[in-house]
């Protein structure tokens, strides 16, 4: 059971077809969405669109992508649930074993140990990502629509995590052991350093950086510092 209560999906409800044909169930993280069907419905079009069948980055890539990124948040749930979807793509309980513990010792191809890295930057801090970081990614050899996918499916990755941690559903699978938590990561980072690192976004060079560190806003003159402070005269 999840931190909130759920009702009872129709048997033959879309969305829980689209799971069960992908995955071989429904997931109790979707379960525990249940208050909210119409959510269920976006996530499942999302889901299907994203992760349950290939495009330029097979299934399986997708798979390492999501599993990297919920170790390095520590996320039981999602561990366990997508260390069992690629078993069940024909990774081996090494191959998962090596992508819980160190990514970059795993036995990969260049495109498959050029992903995890930008992946877990934009997992950690979106805000730092420059032009620099796209670079590597083409040169390991993924087209610009395949960055595309892995920006769409960390970004997946992080929302299932967020669901993951404010819902607590119970495990579909038995946990996975996790080793320490990485250098940088997000639990392995203090919140309030991680915080103001993120939000010295704007002193950074690239696409997102911005002028100005206030912004003035209506009549009152509400002025809010990006940092994270907001003051009021």
């Amino acid at each position: 059971m999840s931190f909130l209560r759920e009702v009872q999906l129709e048997k033959e409800f879309g969305p829980s077809l689209v799971f069960r044909e992908a995955l071989g169930l429904l997931p109790n993280l979707i379960r525990a969405q249940s208050l909210l069907p119409r959510v269920i419905e976006a996530q499942a079009k999302l889901e299907d669109a994203v992760r349950l069948r290939a495009g330029d980055l097979s299934r399986a890539q997708k798979g390492r992508i999501l599993l990297t990124i919920a170790a390095d948040r520590r996320d039981i749930y999602c561990v366990a649930m997508h260390s069992r979807v690629l078993s069940s793509l024909g990774a081996t309980p090494g191959q998962i074993d090596d992508l819980l513990n160190e990514y970059r010792g795993a036995d990969l191809s260049a495109p498959d140990l050029a992903t995890p890295h930008f992946c877990l930057k934009l997992s950690r801090n979106a805000p730092a990502v420059q032009w620099e970081d796209i670079e590597p990614l083409r040169v390991s050899g993924l087209t610009d629509r395949a960055i595309f996918e892995t920006v769409v499916v960390t970004a997946l990755a992080i929302y299932l995590c967020t669901l993951s941690a404010g819902l607590r559903p119970e495990l579909d699978f038995q946990a996975r052991e996790l080793p320490s938590p990485r250098a940088g990561s997000p639990t392995e980072t203090p919140r309030a350093s991680s915080s103001a690192g993120i939000h010295r976004g704007w002193e950074r060079k690239g696409p997102y950086a911005l002028e100005h560190r206030f912004y003035l806003l209506d009549s009152r003159e509400r002025t809010i510092n990006i940092a994270g402070i907001a003051r009021f005269k």
